[in-house]
């Protein structure tokens, strides 16, 4: 990922995960989450606070990923599975 804004050539963030091509993108309104959906048939939540350049939550669906939205409450919740 770039900062398109700034005269900077190198990445600010590598998102390593990645093998396919993302398709679509959005960014949480306090610019804390971003999340993506892509041609792997993964929607992923990537807390933008941290330096990790894994996935904050991985969701994977039957198909590729064409639009991705952000609940109106704007909430990014985490949860265990025991």
């Amino acid at each position: 990922m770039y900062d398109l804004m700034s005269n900077n050539p190198n990445p600010v963030m590598k998102l390593d995960q990645l093998q396919k091509n993302i398709v679509t993108l959005g960014f949480s309104d306090d610019k804390h989450f971003m999340y993506s959906g892509g041609e792997d048939c993964s929607v992923r939540v990537w807390d933008m606070r941290t330096a990790k350049t894994k996935a904050h939550r991985l969701t994977t669906v039957g198909a590729a990923v064409n639009c991705v939205t952000l609940h109106p409450n704007q909430v990014c919740h985490s949860s265990n599975s025991n």
